[in-house]
């Protein structure tokens, strides 16, 4: 079964910083992983960015995560940076298909 998603080349991926965030640090992934899965920072929208592949490795989105443990009630801690739909991916599989 073929699904169609959007892709982007990963030069999309220069718009945000890419540093180890403390706070995924904090909870255990380390600054080498998160090289690995291309873990960033938007410094626009504040928040940590986590690209998602297609399952061949193409770029099809990016999550953005609140960069702080205490969320209010009105805050969202998962937002799209790059909307895509999640239900046709699975988070990771390229990487630890090709690592």
């Amino acid at each position: 079964m073929d699904i169609y998603l959007e892709t982007f080349s990963d030069d999309i991926l220069d718009q945000f910083e890419q540093v180890p965030n403390m706070l995924f640090y904090e909870d255990g992934i380390l600054p080498k992983t998160q090289s690995m899965f291309q873990i960033g920072y938007d410094s626009i929208t504040g928040r940590i960015t986590v690209p998602w592949k297609t399952f061949s490795g193409e770029l099809c989105g990016v999550m953005g995560r609140l960069n702080k443990k205490n969320l209010s009630e009105e805050e969202t801690k998962w937002l799209p940076i790059i909307p895509f739909p999640k239900s046709k991916t699975l988070y990771g599989f390229v990487e630890l298909q090709f690592n």
